[in-house]
């Protein structure tokens, strides 16, 4: 069994990458460092401490597209798979080669918000780096360790969890409850690591450096709904069937959920039965841990793959290859199927939001006159549905006009480009209205070169210099 899923494991991988290479770029995708970047290497704000993170590794992406932007956005693709890959591959060897625990990782719902994403490179890499600080360290190769909980930081700031996962899961595994005086010295190594970053962070970063209010300003009610999103992640229930109206399919969400169930059971069953075992409530806060940061802040669909390694790690604990029974692997299957559908459902959605994407930009570059360069976006808000990445609203989609910037091949729109969000609107004459007024007072400002105005999937322009 072991043989057949490592084959069919090598043959998904050119058809998830083909699955993935056919999904474009939506919302953040078009503004992040990873998408081309036009300046100098040495001048890009990625490099050093910007806003709330410091990630040299998305600015350099950014830099490398910007050399070729039609490598956009196929290599971020290839760069997210490959580190998807690379961390199922080393989930694959802490766990002793368990293929059930590799297996989870690989094709777990948790990773739909990452994988499936664009500028979510530093997520994907953050855990791969993480994962190899934690088998050099389990390797007793701790300047490894240290060099890998590092890099993982840089990439991004999550990472820094693992200077304290490995000692902890190290602990766990030790049969006495004390701590040793290798662990204090470790940790203490882990520390002055810390440290040095900490004081380079500080000095390097302005001080006119803006926080975003977004991560920062949450409630308590915020808190737990994010907890309960990133503590159920990995369950399979297919959530594009239920919290996007237009595409509703309750049937379909009941069916995965009712696969599932099975192997949640077991997994219940196993933690019941090793309620006194050490290790299994160090894996368990280990996933809480590699998480914290984002619980601490805010938790996107993106944020559940911080946690995934550790979850699959607590998987392969709690069933070990050796002692796999056969009704066990029935269940999980039910379980893998359940995922699968899910996965599915959940990428045709992400793919159709980019066509909606790219769709807009086309049309609104085949309205438009000449190669503006100063240019007004009016976007109207319709109230329409959303759910996260995968079901866009197709203004956001747009991406605030660089979805057309992009098709023109970066000739147009260069110098400035401004939305204005207007509505909603009680009635369609009210938004005809709304509309005239802005397009009258955007005119009457006598600077812009042309008007796109973007009303759900329908487009007009306004040249106003040709």
């Amino acid at each position: 069994m072991a043989k057949s899923i490592k084959l069919l494991f090598l043959i998904s991988i050119p058809v998830f990458l083909w699955g993935l290479l056919l999904i474009l770029p939506t919302f953040d995708d078009w503004t992040y460092l990873t998408t081309p970047y036009f300046g100098d290497f040495f001048d890009n704000k990625g490099l050093l401490p910007y806003k709330s993170y410091w990630r040299p590794f998305d600015a350099t992406i950014g830099y490398i597209l910007g050399l070729n932007y039609k490598m956009f956005p196929a290599l971020n693709h290839i760069l997210i798979l490959f580190g998807h890959v690379g961390s199922t591959i080393l989930v694959y060897l802490l766990t002793k080669k368990n293929i059930l625990a590799a297996t989870f990782f690989y094709l777990s719902t948790a990773m739909l918000g990452t994988v499936l994403d664009i500028d979510s490179a530093n997520q994907v890499y953050s855990q791969f780096w993480g994962l190899m600080a934690l088998w050099f360290y389990q390797k007793e190769k701790k300047w490894l360790w240290i060099v890998c909980f590092l890099i993982a930081t840089f990439v991004k700031e999550n990472g820094i969890m693992f200077a304290f996962i490995p000692i902890f899961i190290q602990w766990g595994h030790e049969k006495k409850f004390a701590i040793t005086q290798q662990h204090v010295k470790d940790g203490i190594m882990a520390l002055g690591a810390i440290v040095c970053y900490g004081i380079a962070r500080i000095m390097l970063t302005p001080h006119d450096n803006v926080q975003n209010a977004e991560y920062m300003d949450n409630s308590i009610l915020d808190h737990v709904k994010d907890l309960i999103q990133y503590s159920t992640s990995w369950i399979p229930m297919d959530m594009a069937a239920v919290a996007y109206s237009p595409t509703r399919c309750l049937p379909l969400a009941i069916l995965t959920l009712l696969l599932a169930i099975p192997f949640i059971y077991a997994i219940c069953t196993k933690m019941i039965k090793n309620r006194k075992d050490k290790m299994m409530y160090v894996l368990i806060i280990s996933f809480f841990l590699a998480g914290a940061p984002h619980l601490l802040t805010l938790v996107s669909v993106m944020h559940s793959y911080a946690g995934l390694g550790m979850a699959s790690l607590l998987i392969g604990y709690l069933f070990p290859a050796e002692t796999l029974k056969k009704k066990e692997i029935i269940m999980f299957s039910a379980f893998i199927t359940a995922t699968l559908i899910s996965d599915i459902h959940h990428w045709h959605e992400t793919y159709k939001s980019g066509l909606i994407g790219k769709d807009l930009a086309v049309n609104v570059l085949k309205k438009t006159t000449g190669k503006p360069q100063i240019v007004r976006i009016i976007s109207i808000d319709n109230n329409e549905p959303k759910y996260s990445i995968f079901n866009v609203i197709p203004r956001d989609a747009f991406g605030w006009g660089k979805a057309a910037k992009y098709e023109s091949g970066y000739t147009v729109a260069n110098e400035e480009v401004t939305d204005t969000l207007i509505g909603p609107f009680e009635s369609p004459s009210a938004k005809e209205l709304g509309i005239k007024e802005m397009t009258q007072e955007i005119l009457s400002a006598n600077r812009y070169e042309a008007i796109w105005i973007i009303d759900s999937t329908d487009v007009k322009v306004i040249n106003v210099k040709p």
